[in-house]
């Protein structure tokens, strides 16, 4: 659900080929095209909250053993749901996919190297 509009000035292109080479890039955001099993686990104490932050047109959420919410979907790994993951703060835990973690890894990574502070 998310369109990523690049804009380029032409006066400053000396030259431009079309080619029908793939570039692969590992940094690369997570495809969007693909759903992945997301599990998440909420802290007890946002009980109240969870009901009116969660967006997602299709999940389960069922109670562990600890008092735990336990919240299942299919969804592509975007921007925004990694965003929304990370507003929880220490309240979630990303139980699966990988990807997911690694996804919110990098962009943390990559938001803590622009915004360096320096004492």
């Amino acid at each position: 659900g998310e369109d990523i509009l690049k804009s380029f000035y032409l006066s400053r292109i000396s030259s431009i080929k079309l080619t029908n080479k793939k570039v692969k890039d590992s940094k690369a955001p997570v495809s969007m095209d693909i759903s992945y099993k997301i599990v998440l686990r909420f802290n007890p104490s946002v009980k109240e909250e969870i009901k009116s932050k969660i967006w997602f047109e299709d999940f389960e959420i069922v109670n562990d053993e600890h008092g735990y919410f336990i919240l299942s979907t299919n969804q592509p790994i975007t921007n925004r749901l990694a965003s929304w993951c990370i507003s929880w703060w220490d309240k979630i835990e990303v139980i699966e996919p990988v990807e997911l973690r690694q996804f919110i890894k990098r962009m943390m990574s990559a938001f803590n190297t622009k915004n360096q502070i320096t004492e």
